[in-house]
């Protein structure tokens, strides 16, 4: 019987239905691979890890600068990809 109901279930999920909000997750998705694969986005990326390799050794013990750079490293990549996104999807945009 369990078996039944999950057969009909996974029926029910490959019907092809989709709601605004999952086309909308879809399409930021489509959006986020793209840029993420962008000559742009590697390019800033690249860039980011060549001014800061320096600082790393192979050691065991972590350095208080990692943490600083971290937090550099998310702050340049995420305003890369939520521009992008803004500039991709305009109207999409949530107040």
């Amino acid at each position: 019987m369990a078996a039944k109901r999950k057969e009909e279930k996974d029926e029910v999920l490959a019907s092809g239905k989709s709601s605004k909000s999952d086309a909308l997750f879809d399409r930021v998705v489509g959006h986020i691979e793209d840029i993420v694969m962008s000559e742009e986005f590697d390019r800033i990326h690249t860039d980011f890890l060549e001014r800061h390799c320096h600082n790393f050794d192979d050691v065991e013990e972590n350095k208080l600068i990692y943490t600083q750079i971290f937090k550099e490293y998310t702050e340049t990549m995420e305003k890369c990809l939520t521009d992008e996104l803004v500039r991709k999807m305009p109207g999409d945009r949530k107040s």
